[in-house]
């Protein structure tokens, strides 16, 4: 009997890397471990008024211009990029 019979992981990325790694490890000790990606990922979509998920260049387009003289009058800004999602 595993510390964790009859519970229910939610492990996204789960199909490789480490999240493989880590599913493996609480399926071993009786958690039914499931990948949701897909399903967070098609919500995300969902409530996202962009209607898509942030990729690494969105990050770094803000990352850039808050480098840049462009934003030199930005002081103590929270600045948040989530495609319109707050």
């Amino acid at each position: 009997m595993g510390k964790l019979d009859d519970k229910i992981a939610l492990v996204t990325g789960a199909s490789k890397g480490i999240g493989a790694g880590i599913a493996l490890s609480l399926a071993k000790e009786g958690a039914r471990a499931m990948d949701a990606y897909e399903q967070v990922a098609t919500a995300m979509k969902a409530l996202t008024p962009l209607g898509r998920t942030g990729i690494p260049e969105d990050i770094g387009l803000i990352a850039a211009f808050l480098a840049s003289d462009e934003a030199r009058w930005l002081s103590g800004e929270i600045i948040f990029g989530s495609g319109g999602l707050r």
